[in-house]
């Protein structure tokens, strides 16, 4: 948590474990738990901790304090939070991709089909500059398709040489 074993010796435990918006009353408790608690370090940061407390008990059955122990498990929460946000875009690439293919097709066939209507429409008449407003609309969504498709294509690293230098 980022105390100094001075600051934390001879205090109640609870000042250490208080978690971040919730409080947790482990003598009330007359059976073990387990549970994941996020806490708050002396520094600010979140601490993720896997926290198990059991009861001990004397010989007549009469609780004399508890056992708890805690291990840090943040690392693994981030890269539980990395791997599923990873999955989401992965999936928004897909959805990417399979858009794309999807429009790319009927746009280069109104395109065409535009074009060739363009093609015979005399030069002074007043519909041909509309046409070409729409061939020049279906380009930049033909553009817009092209860049998502871009997005979703998965990179490949590009190896190169590079001098090795001594470190000192």
């Amino acid at each position: 948590f980022g105390y100094r074993s001075e600051d934390v010796v001879g205090r109640n435990f609870t000042m250490l474990l208080a978690p971040h918006g919730e409080t947790h009353v482990f003598e009330k408790e007359r059976r073990s738990r387990s549970y994941e608690a996020a806490y708050l370090g002396r520094d600010g940061r979140i601490v993720t901790m896997k926290q198990t407390s059991t009861p001990l008990r004397d010989s007549d059955g009469d609780s004399v304090g508890r056992l708890v122990l805690l291990r840090d498990v943040t690392h693994l929460k981030k890269m539980e939070l990395d791997m599923a946000r990873n999955q989401n875009l992965a999936a928004i690439g897909e959805m990417a991709a399979t858009l794309s293919h999807e429009l790319k097709n009927p746009l280069a066939g109104m395109s065409g089909a535009l074009q060739i209507l363009a093609d015979g429409i005399p030069e002074g008449d007043e519909r041909r500059p509309i046409l070409r407003e729409v061939l020049d609309l279906i380009g930049r969504m033909d553009n817009t398709v092209h860049d998502l498709l871009s997005f979703a294509k998965p990179l490949t690293p590009a190896r190169q040489d590079v001098p090795v230098r001594v470190v000192r």
